[in-house]
């Protein structure tokens, strides 16, 4: 083309034709102008079925036709009408077959606010008032998910950021891609579809719904009304990771969690392996501490309860009044072998030096008094082993009366908790739900604890 205008700039006084001459406008239009921004008002507004779209963009005081493809068309994110004040950004250039010159747009942008700024601050105010933002909806977002999901671009920087960070952070944690768009018309619906896939599936603990940051209109998608209230209504914790740290759209609101950057999302979710590992360290060592320290409480109570049973307990005083018994049964029946033994060897000195009748006299003598010696052995014996039974037989009495039976018996029951072993006293030893024991002299009866009312 450059070579086309040396040519006619060489040939002076060649006679063009039109074309030849809006072709050499052409070019030197673009290689001179290029590249540029204009702000203006749209008019004459057309959109033909081709899916391009024309308007003429003007001032107070000069007007310019403008031309976007559908290609480019298509990504827009609000509708453009007449009357509508913008930003262009395109290529001058030059329309041959009518000789009208015009811009080429590449991007287009309302000025200030524009109606963008005001749909969402409609929108956002009018879920903000159903309640779709409000705490009491968030859900929770676990702390060790099994399995995370990401909706995003499949090609995006996102993505890539939210993997590094999952496999830095925590790598054995499975991550389900749902590729979708993330700008254009066409995003919100895709964005919902994955949604709806996603919450069907149930294979995630929780999803990041996530996009890199831009202008207003490059994170529209994340704008939609309908994309919002599916978000509410999605039963999997989601966060959202939209834009940068600045950029708030509505899926932040509604959302469960908004994190500031697809980093800072991936961060929320994923725990820290290092950070798990000291904490299950820690708690490792505090449960062998308290298990030492209940296991040595235990052995001492029980030290304490066995000396005090080996003390008080009736069995033991009737096993040393037993013993008792038996050593004053011995001890009475040597006393005796020795009287009797006394009184052999007297009587065999006796023979040796007195005649018979007067060893007849002191045998008789001595059969009397040993007759007398044995029935009063005899009755000593029988007061002494009946003072014992007495004392036996009163034990056996307290034993007896101390038997839990025994209070069976006089109409009340004993109630211990099944599986703490332990009978009850106060309402602090069993909870509500708890499975009681009560026996009875005839039996055993198991109820279930429906309330529990404490005495004022």
């Amino acid at each position: 083309m450059d070579d086309y205008l040396l040519e006619i700039n060489e040939g002076k006084n060649d006679i063009l034709t039109v074309s030849e001459l809006n072709l050499a406008v052409k070019a030197l239009i673009e290689n001179t102008i290029g590249s540029i921004k204009v702000s203006g008002e749209i008019s004459n507004l057309s959109r033909p079925s081709s899916g391009h779209m024309y308007w003429t963009l003007k001032d107070e005081r000069a007007q310019i036709r403008c031309a976007m493809f559908r290609a480019q068309a298509s990504k827009l994110n609000f509708d453009l009408d007449n009357g509508d004040e913008i930003v262009i950004t395109g290529k001058v250039t030059l329309y041959p077959e009518q000789g009208s010159y015009q811009i080429i747009c590449n991007n287009v942008s309302e000025v200030g606010e524009g109606k963008l700024r005001k749909k969402y601050d409609f929108l956002k105010k009018k879920l903000e008032k159903e309640g779709l933002f409000k705490a009491e909806h968030k859900k929770i977002i676990p702390s060790y998910p099994r399995t995370i999901g990401v909706i995003t671009s499949s090609t995006g920087a996102a993505l890539r950021d939210i993997l590094a960070t999952t496999k830095r952070r925590f790598p054995a944690i499975p991550i389900i891609i749902y590729p979708t768009l993330v700008q254009g018309s066409e995003a919100p619906e895709r964005i919902i579809k994955m949604i709806r896939k996603m919450d069907e599936q149930k294979l995630c603990d929780v999803v990041i719904l996530a996009r890199g940051g831009g202008s207003l209109e490059d994170l529209w998608a994340f704008n939609d009304e309908g994309l919002a209230r599916v978000l509410f209504e999605c039963r999997t914790p989601i966060v959202s990771g939209v834009g940068h740290e600045n950029d708030f759209t509505i899926t932040d609101y509604v959302a469960d969690l908004r994190a500031a950057t697809p980093t800072a999302a991936a961060e929320h979710v994923t725990p820290h392996q290092s950070e798990i590992s000291n904490k299950v360290l820690a708690q490792k060592r505090q449960l062998v501490s308290f298990i030492f320290q209940k296991i040595q409480q235990a052995k001492h109570d029980l030290l304490i309860k066995r000396n005090t049973l080996e003390k008080l307990h009736p069995i033991k005083k009737l096993q040393s009044f037993s013993q008792t018994i038996d050593l004053l049964n011995q001890r009475l029946s040597d006393l005796t072998y020795k009287k009797l033994n006394h009184i052999s060897v007297r009587l065999e000195y006796l023979s040796k030096i007195m005649s018979l009748s007067k060893i007849r006299l002191i045998i008789n003598t001595s059969e009397k008094e040993l007759s007398f010696l044995s029935s009063k052995l005899h009755s000593l014996m029988i007061h002494i082993a009946n003072r014992y039974q007495e004392q036996l037989r009163s034990l056996s009495r307290q034993l007896d009366l101390q038997s839990p039976l025994k209070v069976i018996e006089r109409g009340y029951s004993i109630t211990k908790v099944q599986g703490k072993g332990i009978s009850l006293r106060q309402v602090f030893n069993v909870a509500k739900g708890d499975i009681i024991t009560t026996q009875l002299t005839d039996g055993e009866i198991l109820s279930k604890v429906l309330d529990i009312k404490k005495l004022s």
